[in-house]
């Protein structure tokens, strides 16, 4: 198959980011664009949604991340005792450190 060069423009610490990642998961950029294609072809169509609606819904919790969300809710009204290893304090900081990673 003949091969050719596809060039775009975009935000520096956008392409950086993405190389990063290509790189965190094995492949470069250009496999990467490749693979947005090939799924594009495939199922003639977007692998993505895109909408007008202006809630991120990467910031929406899935239903593991609101169940983990309620009950830190219910351990800090006192409802539930924090993990017996874990003070409050250190279980609201080992929270906080998951929410940034989840998010």
């Amino acid at each position: 198959m003949a091969q050719t060069t596809f060039s775009i423009r975009m935000d520096s610490d956008v392409k950086k980011n993405l190389d990063d990642f290509c790189s965190q998961v094995g492949m470069n950029t250009t496999t990467a664009f490749n693979l947005f294609a090939r799924a594009v072809l495939r199922e003639k169509r977007l692998p993505f949604d895109i909408t007008t609606d202006i809630t991120p819904t990467h910031r929406i919790p899935n239903t593991e991340f609101q169940a983990a969300i309620d009950e830190c809710d219910a351990i800090l009204r006192g409802e539930l005792p924090p993990p017996p290893t874990l003070s409050t304090a250190q279980f609201i900081e080992s929270m906080k450190e998951w929410v940034d990673d989840e998010i």
